[in-house]
């Protein structure tokens, strides 16, 4: 288990997708002959971003489809999270905007567990670029806006940012119990970080110029699907 971890986060470290794909398929394997729900789903989720950043969008979609499942049945928020911005990213990419909004929706409610304010700021401006590139443009700014505010609120150090800067943990948190856990989602951060609120900058002046009613599009059918999302999970 521990050269699968050491492994894992070999391939986080590497500057190149392509090499962090051929460290990662192993461990992969190993995962599954192990049957490691856990690890299998990390391992995922890593190749989808990986083949998210060679623009091979519906492979991306594929892997992080197959994470999604294995990182709900053992708890882990963060992990999940990051399955499902990379399957935003990619149904965006796909042009499937239904099914970006909604896996951005529901990153950002995984994102309000974290107790962690770059995480929710990152969540806020994945939902944002969904709408957008959705020509849901008024709706866009908003959470554009708000990714901003919590970005700025976590290097101010703000404790009350959006209630999720006081360190509190959601229940079932898995890093409790698996602290490398840490360590691996550090590498992952550096390496793969989405750069969701730096690209906040380009989009929002976009916004601006731009609204729901230009385009002829309503996207508060795809919003409205995930009100109850907090009372199902």
């Amino acid at each position: 288990m521990r050269d699968d971890e050491e492994r894992l986060a070999l391939a986080m470290r590497q500057e190149d997708p392509k090499v962090a794909k051929r460290i990662a398929q192993p461990v992969l394997s190993s995962a599954v002959a192990k049957r490691d729900r856990h690890l299998e789903g990390r391992v995922l989720t890593l190749l989808a971003q990986c083949e998210n950043l060679l623009a091979n969008s519906g492979a991306s979609y594929e892997l992080s489809s197959r994470a999604l499942p294995l990182l709900q049945t053992v708890g882990d928020f963060r992990e999940e999270g990051k399955a499902l911005a990379v399957q935003a990213r990619s149904s965006s990419a796909l042009g499937r905007n239904d099914q970006a909004i909604e896996a951005a929706l529901l990153r950002l409610e995984l994102a309000k567990h974290t107790g962690d304010v770059a995480n929710h700021a990152d969540a806020q401006s994945q939902l944002g670029q969904a709408l957008f590139h959705a020509g849901c443009f008024d709706a866009a700014k908003g959470h554009l806006h708000e990714a901003r505010r919590l970005a700025q609120a976590g290097m101010d150090g703000d404790e009350d940012a959006g209630g999720i800067a006081s360190g509190a943990q959601p229940p079932g948190d898995f890093d409790a119990a698996h602290p490398r856990q840490r360590d691996v989602e550090q590498d992952q951060r550096d390496l793969f970080g989405s750069g969701d609120v730096e690209y906040f900058y380009q989009l929002v002046p976009l916004c601006l110029t731009q609204s729901d009613d230009a385009v002829g599009m309503s996207c508060q059918p795809s919003l409205d699907r995930n009100d109850d999302f907090g009372r199902r999970r």
